[in-house]
């Protein structure tokens, strides 16, 4: 997995860029790299999503967090978010997870799929200064 770091930053920025571009961005692609590589996946519960021997999409998860979840822009509504999130969530009593208020389509995403908002607040909080939300999902 940490050869695929170059592909999951890279998918992380243009999956952000795409979904949300009226997000500041805070980090030059040097950085994320660094951040996937040496921070997320030696940290995390990392699941990739390859079609034809291509990562077209990830999620990672930590200590009853899903950190991050992002889809190749050539691959959304295909289904891999979806799958990303099911091995994500097994085994798993709860997640926790957090996104932008005005990511309506994360919203949608993880509402269809039983997460429920549970604290909105200000963005104090983030490297982007935008308001967020944090969706607690409870296995039934």
């Amino acid at each position: 997995m940490a050869g695929d770091a170059a592909r999951i930053a890279a998918i992380h920025r243009a999956s952000r860029a795409a979904a949300m571009p009226w997000l500041r961005i805070v980090h030059t692609p040097e950085e994320d790299l660094g951040y996937f590589r040496d921070w997320v996946l030696p940290t995390s519960d990392v699941w990739a999503a390859e079609l034809g021997g291509a990562v077209l999409g990830f999620a990672a998860r930590r200590e009853g967090w899903l950190d991050h979840l992002y889809v190749a822009p050539e691959a959304f509504g295909g289904g891999l978010g979806g799958r990303l999130l099911s091995a994500a969530q097994a085994g798993q009593q709860h997640l926790q997870l957090w996104t932008f208020q005005r990511n309506a389509g994360a919203r949608r995403f993880y509402e269809r799929r039983g997460f429920a908002a549970a604290e909105l607040t200000s963005g104090a909080g983030n490297e982007e200064s935008e308001p967020d939300v944090r969706y607690i999902w409870i296995a039934s």
